[in-house]
């Protein structure tokens, strides 16, 4: 065997073994309350963080590998360079180093999606077959917990290290409130993965029929959940697919402006104005007034309190890191743009920019996977409006694919045409039936 037959071998087991942690990280990110109150009950609750080490080490690897052939991905040099500064930042506020390390955690499966943005957008017939039985198994769970039965995991809490974490959130509401979380931890969980997995399989399963229960099947369980935030961007997406089947990419670029522009103003703007409390029911809009009146306020309140400015609080500077250094002062931001801002300070407003330049340079008719990249990304975005977005961990694995996709991966596989992956249809038949797809119903 010459060394260059290893080298390939090596490469291919080490792409192999990242795009199988990937999905194995996508289903325990799905089935987490499930495999958390197995874990609790056998008394391993630590055996979780498995799932990051078992992603983390083929990034290392191929790390490793790339820079001894001088041929590093540049989402790694990215990456370095975001924990570094902006750790550092942090570091200079507090001296202290967890909450960098729970930083860098948070921002891991971006870059494990960058590096293998290619899984996501050439993704094999396997893949989705494997997400296909995870989005169906999903539905059902979310359908059972919201009117069979309470799942046993509901409501436990357990101890890791010195941190009480919940092995599955209790929203303590019942009847149509509920706010139904299914086989995960909760139902922001659900919120979060199951519109990013609908729109992987949307725009690559070849049969109509499964790509319209699919695009359809989603928006009850979303519904389910009660978060609002969630069913709107997830329906924003699907109508700008539903209203330009032939070249979707101009209007999913304003909108993406759009909400990115709503994202940055609502939480600097609203929290002067003296909003109605009014609506009552599942969909109320008291959960935004709380933003609006409290989370808000109170998240610039620290970031004031504490920045470097013009580099914000630094890595780890809000929201789930705070238990470690601030457990009295917890806030979960509840906007992408103000979660960035705390970690990144102004450099928030140059990373968005800088999305949305690269999204302005894709070709106006685009491709099935340009097109995939820019719905995920406009999906996280309205999202965002209303939820730290980037500490998910699915939506920063998504995230991370599609700028990957957007920058750089779609030129590297522009003349790479792989031989396992699906056949989807067409951009202009994702919710409509094809011209061929009629004509065999019509025969």
């Amino acid at each position: 065997m010459t060394a260059n037959t290893a080298h390939a071998e090596t490469n291919s087991f080490l792409d192999r073994w990242l795009v199988f942690a990937i999905w194995f990280y996508c289903y325990v990110y799905a089935l987490e309350g499930f495999v958390r109150y197995v874990l609790n009950s056998v008394g391993l609750d630590s055996l979780i963080f498995a799932r990051d080490v078992f992603l983390f080490l083929p990034v290392l690897l191929l790390f490793v590998q790339q820079f001894l052939k001088k041929n590093v991905h540049p989402a790694y040099w990215v990456y370095f360079a975001i924990i570094a500064l902006h750790g550092s930042v942090f570091y200079l506020n507090f001296f202290i180093i967890p909450p960098v390390i729970f930083g860098i955690k948070i921002l891991l499966p971006m870059l494990a999606g960058a590096v293998a943005s290619a899984a996501f957008f050439k993704a094999s017939k396997k893949a989705i077959t494997l997400l296909l039985v995870l989005w169906l198994a999903s539905s059902v769970g979310v359908f059972v917990d919201k009117y069979v039965a309470t799942f046993p995991w509901v409501g436990m809490m357990t101890t890791i290290g010195e941190v009480e974490v919940e092995i599955s959130r209790d929203w303590q509401v019942t009847g149509d409130s509920y706010r139904a979380g299914g086989l995960s931890r909760s139902s922001l969980y659900v919120s979060n993965f199951m519109p990013l997995i609908a729109l992987l399989l949307i725009f690559n399963l070849n049969a109509f029929w499964l790509r319209a229960l699919v695009a359809l099947g989603t928006i009850p369980v979303i519904y389910w959940t009660t978060q609002k935030g969630a069913l709107l961007a997830y329906l924003v997406v699907l109508a700008v697919l539903f209203a330009f089947p032939k070249k979707p990419l101009p209007a999913m670029r304003i909108a993406y402006f759009f909400f990115t522009l709503t994202a940055v103003l609502l939480p600097v703007a609203l929290p002067y104005f003296n909003l109605s409390h009014d609506s009552v029911g599942d969909f109320s809009n008291n959960s935004f007034i709380l933003r609006v009146e409290m989370m808000w306020p109170e998240a610039w309140d620290w970031i004031r309190r504490h920045e470097i400015f013009p580099f914000g609080v630094g890595l780890g500077g809000i929201s789930s890191a705070q238990q470690i250094y601030a457990k009295n002062e917890i806030n979960a931001a509840d906007n992408i743009f103000v979660f960035m801002y705390a970690y990144f300070g102004l450099m928030a407003l140059v990373y968005l920019a800088l999305i949305f330049w690269a999204s302005v340079r894709l070709p106006a008719q685009g491709s099935r996977e340009n097109t995939l990249a820019m719905a995920i990304l406009l999906f996280i975005m309205t999202y965002g409006t209303v939820l730290s977005m980037l500490e998910g961990q699915m939506a920063a694995l998504f995230v991370g694919a599609a700028l990957s996709w957007i920058c750089y991966d779609r030129h590297r596989f522009a003349t790479q045409p792989t031989t396992l992956t699906a056949t989807p249809a067409p951009v202009s038949s994702l919710l409509l039936p094809s011209a061929d797809q009629r004509r065999d119903k019509d025969a």
